[in-house]
């Protein structure tokens, strides 16, 4: 990536996404409003790129903040493993989608 902000001790890596990205969240959520309508998340859906993130740095900041952690982070590797053009892969996913479907855990 050709832009971010570099991380110390390893130049390879770029921070680019903030504390106020992922705060924001929490007054999406409406979070400390009367309605509170939907936190605290207990899954997390997320896109592979996202992972460290939300797995890592996320929970960090709600543990400072003696806030919940979500309970469930699923991350979505689908399109990564399609794009490797591997039918096993792809039979694997397709198989398991059908027979597994998480759906319910969103209720």
């Amino acid at each position: 990536m050709g832009w971010g902000i570099p991380v110390p001790d390893d130049p390879s890596q770029n921070i680019y996404v903030w504390l106020d990205a992922l705060v924001s969240y929490l007054t999406a959520a409406g979070y400390l409003t009367k309605e509170n309508f939907c936190w605290p998340p207990d899954l997390q859906i997320i896109g592979k790129d996202i992972l460290k993130f939300h797995a890592i740095y996320w929970p960090a900041f709600l543990l400072d903040t003696d806030l919940p952690l979500p309970k469930n982070c699923m991350c979505t590797v689908i399109g990564w493993l399609t794009r490797l053009r591997c039918p096993k892969a792809q039979a694997m996913l397709s198989t398991h989608l059908k027979r597994q479907p998480h759906s319910h855990q969103m209720d």
